[in-house]
């Protein structure tokens, strides 16, 4: 059997305040084209496949097509787990659609459900192949145990965090030993320490920064992440991170691939497979009007191999006016894919890292920016609604 692990899809994403509609919709058309050719029989999503919480109309029927699309392949199993950029209540809106294309959704999971992340495998004879226990992102509300007032809350929400995978896996042992051995994948959406991640994946988990890779039972013969967007092998192996498929910054062009899972009579076996790049992010600073002009053939030979380029244009010289470094980079970049200017005068220094910073807040509406504050804290269900509801009614009277 041929299990594809994929995590981080961000759909719904946006790159310097673009649009990347059409990066996504090369990816999927790519990805069900891979499917094909693998021959895989079940695509293994481990969290943040959408980018915020309420992702737009486009980026829904993306992803509702994509889905529509995949049985056509010949997979037979999508399994999708919710990740923290992710909604739940999006996420299971989906439900009538998922069921008629072999598609499972686990958006949430509290502890004391852990048994309905388990998901059996069947190989196309109808016998068992393997277990797929599809944990996902664990908020701290759904696991974390009781503390005295003056105990470590971020300790109580690492225990929580065990006992579920504790759990699921006296589950996984429980099917294991009743089909004689086989193979338990677990996928999972947490950082783990060891794992390396770049400057644009959010590290933290709600209050949570790391956990020890000895939550994962040597009962999961295979453990698939997300979270991490960088590709990372744990274990010799056997804990892996896919990483993101499409970069969501500069520093993640390179690397980018899934993990091929083959389950066999002897084992398993996992194969890189490499992700094309559909659109190359570049970031480049001019000091003055001769290193802009030399910038188009630098980033030509960049972006040899790719047909899109986003660039960031960090402009620190003062011998052009705002108007004509608007101008002439209209000129220099008209046919390139997309750029954006940042500015950098004397008196308004700002680093890279706080341009990023500031870079990832202007791809955000006011509503994202408030989903991931929201995030943060610990509300019941109940109150995370009234307080949505309050937020909306407030942009509404602002007609934002």
């Amino acid at each position: 059997m041929k299990i594809l692990h994929t995590s981080d899809w961000h759909l719904g994403n946006r790159m310097l305040d673009k649009s990347r509609t059409e990066e996504f919709r090369d990816f999927t058309a790519w990805l069900l084209q891979l499917m094909r050719e693998k021959q895989v029989d079940a695509l293994l999503i481990s969290g943040d496949i959408f980018d915020n919480s309420t992702p737009g109309d486009s980026t829904l029927e993306l992803y509702h097509d994509f889905i529509s699309k995949a049985d056509e392949t010949g997979c037979r199993y999508i399994i999708i787990t919710g990740g923290n950029h992710d909604g739940i209540a999006l996420l299971d809106s989906s439900g009538p659609l998922l069921k008629r294309h072999n598609t499972y959704m686990v958006s949430s999971l509290k502890k004391e459900e852990s048994n309905k992340c388990l998901i059996p495998l069947q190989h196309r004879d109808g016998t068992p192949a393997a277990l797929v226990c599809a944990v996902p992102y664990l908020r701290p509300r759904e696991v974390s145990l009781s503390v005295s007032p003056d105990a470590d809350i971020n300790d109580a929400y690492i225990r929580g965090i065990r006992s579920v995978y504790d759990e699921v896996a006296t589950h996984a042992q429980e099917w294991k030993a009743a089909n004689s051995g086989l193979p338990v994948i677990c996928m999972g959406h947490l950082a783990v320490s060891g794992a390396e991640a770049t400057a644009s994946t959010h590290r933290t988990i709600g209050l949570l920064d790391e956990v020890s890779k000895s939550i994962f039972s040597e009962t999961f013969d295979y453990v698939a992440l997300g979270h991490i967007h960088k590709g990372y092998a744990l274990d010799r192996g056997r804990i892996c991170y896919s990483g993101s498929p499409l970069p969501m910054g500069i520093d993640e062009t390179e690397n980018r691939h899934m993990l091929l899972v083959d389950v066999q009579q002897d084992g398993i076996r996992t194969e890189e497979i490499p992700v094309p790049l559909f659109t190359l992010p570049v970031r480049h600073e001019c000091s003055n009007v001769d290193e802009l002009n030399a910038l188009p053939g630098i980033v030509a030979k960049e972006a040899a191999d790719c047909n899109r380029v986003c660039l960031q244009l960090i402009y620190s010289g003062d011998d052009l006016t705002t108007d004509q470094l608007k101008a002439k980079a209209d000129e220099l970049f008209k046919t390139l894919y997309h750029y954006k200017i940042t500015f950098r005068r004397p008196g308004m220094y700002m680093s890279v890292e706080e341009e990023e910073v500031d870079d990832g807040l202007k791809n955000k509406s006011p509503e994202d920016i408030f989903n991931i504050c929201l995030e943060k804290h610990d509300l019941s269900p109940e109150m995370a609604a009234g307080v949505t509801a309050c937020f909306r009614k407030v942009l509404s009277d602002l007609n934002i």
